[in-house]
């Protein structure tokens, strides 16, 4: 794998720093020899299905494991920062540069943190534990670890008033959880998809990512105050008070539905809103369209004084917002992967999770990119694909005028998941939930329809759909020296169409769940558990069928293996490739929708193919075991109350 790049790598951006930014007109593609024929296409894809089938069925590591240090969120503290490595469960003091000084163990999958004095507080997505890691000497130490038996891994925490205890965002489980200084549980509130939660004064903000909500409650418990739902994912917020008055700048994709006439994506830029907490109500007082300027699945968001800054994990810059009478708009360049910044001073630092790096920002506008040790066997063409999935790199000419998008699959498939949304499918009245990224190759026929028969058919469309409505012809070569931060995951100078299709297969192949925060550390099922699977057998497994590839029925384990599978993180799909008209109405397509894989059921919801079903519970009770239609709802049996209970606390393994 080629050596990562020196530290020190500058990127002079005076140019555009201190200008009011018009859209850009990115030329990162160029259009290779067209390729005009289906069969002259074809043949340039058959190598990378040939890849495609060497590559399925084949047991991986997760993708955290993989992935390289990926620094996720970074604080000022003292004279410099504090930061987390996702990858490495780790946090690292560093000086005012970003230079590492010091790093500890703390939690694993390490993304959620509160610097409290001369603490910080830290949770972990595949932990149950609240860090405490104390600062005041050279080596930060961890002082304690409390337990919070409530919960199975934890997304983000904030110490409540007094150090009284916790608020913690449980994404896991769709929960806020409210926990005294023994980490006991005090309260809770439903909150699917909770991704963050802050408390600003005498108030708690939370994102319920999955219900596109935002929600304020009072910082003496879990009392809701107002909520403010959205039509598509927020990814970050960003609480002050202006006279005593809570006010949000709040980034997400646009307030619209997604609208996929024409056969492209309409209507998904990435906007900051402003919002504010007005008798009960949040009020929204203003928006950018910040896509526009080159800030694209906004992730990091803070206010500075009485401006907002703002940059996105897709695109290409960081931008300064201010929401006076006269909103305006200046944008800098920025390396893609941006995901959490913070200051010292003058200087800014951000977390890139894309590049493994940390990124200095100057006050003049210039960057520097800060190497960070760790292990990453990610081989090029993995990286590679990584930005095109999350960056603009797929689609480097689109526009965000009009219904026209500039974004990218991260838009749809948070961190590789799902939005929560129930998507327009632009046919008849047929309306699709999102469907997530990890685990595609072995999980085909893709898609509700099942009318891409490989993942390599589905990139390739992928390209084409992305590109459609722009200037950029889908089948282009991808001009690296274009792109400055490019040089960090690749030595090509250009890369070719059927190239830049196989570095997306082979990112994809390597995007790989996580493990079920369910099973860790189990190696067998309760006894409830095992009531579910032999249910599961019985009434669901002839549809969703214990196959580790989705479209081999020669891949299908007998139940005396299920066991091991589950607790071992093997890659069973409980899927097939058929489709089934089950009752869930209307059909896309004649036959019914493709049996969806049921493995890691926690990240997907809503559920059934039209988002009919906001849980488990929904779907189950929903369930008719004596009738051709089993989803329907209609005429037949209904499963029992038991049954519904096995099968639920099996499900919750998968």
């Amino acid at each position: 794998m080629r050596r990562q790049r020196l530290a020190g790598l500058l990127v002079l951006s005076l140019a555009a720093c201190g200008t009011n930014a018009s859209e850009p007109s990115p030329e990162r593609g160029t259009s290779a020899a067209r390729v005009d024929s289906h069969d002259a296409v074809s043949a340039a894809l058959e190598p990378l299905r040939e890849r495609e089938r060497a590559l399925r069925g084949h047991e991986r590591p997760p993708w955290s494991e993989v992935s390289g240090p990926n620094p996720h969120a970074v604080r000022e503290w003292g004279q410099g920062f504090v930061g987390l490595l996702r990858g490495t469960s780790s946090l690292v003091r560093l000086d005012a540069q970003g230079r590492e000084l010091a790093r500890v163990f703390v939690a694993e999958g390490a993304v959620g943190m509160d610097v409290r004095g001369g603490e910080v507080h830290v949770v972990g997505e595949r932990s149950n534990e609240i860090v405490v890691v104390g600062l005041e000497g050279e080596q930060p130490t961890v002082e304690r670890r409390v337990r919070v038996p409530a919960a199975k891994a934890l997304r983000a925490v904030v110490v409540r008033p007094g150090g009284a205890g916790w608020f913690v965002a449980d994404r896991h489980r769709g929960r806020i959880l409210q926990l005294d200084a023994a980490g006991a549980l005090e309260a809770q509130t439903p909150c699917a998809g909770a991704l963050d939660v802050q408390l600003h004064e005498r108030w708690l903000v939370a994102n319920c990512m999955l219900e596109h909500r935002v929600a304020v409650f009072s910082d003496v418990g879990l009392e809701p105050v107002a909520s403010m739902v959205h039509d598509g994912p927020l990814w970050a917020l960003a609480p002050r008070t202006v006279g005593g008055t809570l006010e949000l700048a709040v980034a997400g994709v646009e307030d619209h539905p997604l609208d996929r006439t024409g056969g492209s994506f309409g209507y998904i830029d990435s906007f900051v809103f402003h919002v504010r907490l007005s008798g009960g109500v949040l009020r929204r007082l203003g928006e950018v369209n910040v896509g526009a300027y080159g800030v694209v699945t906004p992730k990091a968001i803070a206010w500075r004084g009485g401006e907002v800054w703002v940059t996105g994990a897709g695109g290409d810059a960081l931008a300064r917002i201010d929401f006076a009478a006269d909103t305006s708009v200046e944008s800098r360049p920025a390396p893609g992967g941006l995901g959490a910044f913070a200051w010292q001073g003058d200087t800014l630092l951000a977390a890139d999770a894309l590049l493994d790096r940390w990124v200095r920002f100057q006050p003049d506008g210039s960057w520097a990119l800060v190497e960070i040790e760790g292990p990453d066997g990610r081989t090029d063409d993995v990286r590679l694909g990584e930005a095109l999935v999350f960056t603009t790199l797929m689609a480097p000419k689109a526009s965000a005028q009009g219904r026209g998008s500039r974004f990218t699959c991260e838009t749809c498939h948070f961190e590789g998941t799902v939005d929560g949304r129930v998507h327009y499918t632009g046919r008849a009245d047929v309306h699709a939930t999102t469907k997530t990224l990890r685990g595609l190759v072995g999980n085909h026929p893709h898609f509700s329809r099942a009318l891409d028969l490989s993942t390599t058919d589905m990139i390739h469309n992928e390209f084409r759909v992305a590109n459609a409505g722009t200037p950029q012809d889908p089948w282009f070569t991808l001009d690296a020296g274009a792109v400055p931060w490019l040089s960090t995951l690749t030595d090509a100078s250009q890369v070719e169409p059927a190239a830049l299709r196989r570095a997306a297969l082979e990112f994809l192949a390597t995007l790989t769940p996580e493990p079920n925060p369910a099973v860790l550390g189990r190696s067998s099922f309760t006894a409830l558990e095992r009531r579910g699977a032999e249910r599961f057998e019985a009434l669901c497994e002839r549809c969703h069928q214990a196959r580790t590839v989705a479209d081999d029925p020669d891949t299908r384990l007998a139940r005396p293996r299920w066991e091991a599978a589950v607790f071992g993180g093997g890659p069973v799909l409980w899927a097939s490739d058929e489709r089934y008209r089950t009752g869930v109405r209307p059909y896309v397509h004649a036959q019914g929708p493709r049996v969806p894989s049921l493995r890691r059921l926690w990240v997907k919801r809503p559920y059934l193919t039209q988002g009919t079903a906001t849980d488990v519970d929904a779907v189950l009770g929903a369930v008719r075991v004596d009738a051709q239609e089993v989803h329907g709802g209609g005429d037949g049996t209904s499963l029992s109350p038991d049954d519904a209970h096995a099968l639920a606390a099996f499900l919750e393994l998968l």
